[in-house]
């Protein structure tokens, strides 16, 4: 797996022209594609939104873009850092996330960091956080 295949898998559409996947979740140090276990949360501070590229030129001028040596110093040999890629309202969504085996720590930690949702990679599905409560 590469960001190449990435690119492919997160813009693949059906016949009616809407993604099938929505996102996707890559770790560029292991090759890791898609955890089937554990929580993702987001780190702060790494969120890019863009256009969804159509060309694989379009692609890999975000990636460039969105590799900076911030986010590089985030990756570079750590191997629970992930790139996380998502399709939502004609947007693509990229940030930088950690795996949590447990999902408490994963929950208190997507709380602190004031996240919508942590992803759960065995179900593929997210699970919202409530940050605040009206009294």
């Amino acid at each position: 797996m590469n960001l190449i295949n990435v690119f492919n898998y997160v813009t693949e559409k059906d016949e009616k022209g809407n993604y099938i996947h929505g996102g996707a979740t890559y770790n560029i140090n292991t090759h890791e594609f898609n955890p089937t276990s554990g929580y993702i949360v987001a780190l702060i501070g790494h969120e890019k939104i863009v256009d969804v590229p159509t060309t694989l030129n379009e692609w890999q001028d975000i990636m460039t873009d969105y590799l900076t040596a911030s986010v590089w110093d985030c990756i570079a040999e750590q191997h629970n850092v992930y790139l996380g890629f998502w399709i939502e309202e004609g947007k693509l969504y990229i940030d930088l996330s950690e795996r949590y085996e447990d999902f408490e720590t994963a929950f208190k930690v997507g709380f602190e960091r004031g996240q919508k949702a942590i992803w759960d990679s065995a179900n593929s599905v997210s699970i919202y956080l409530v940050s605040s409560i009206a009294i």
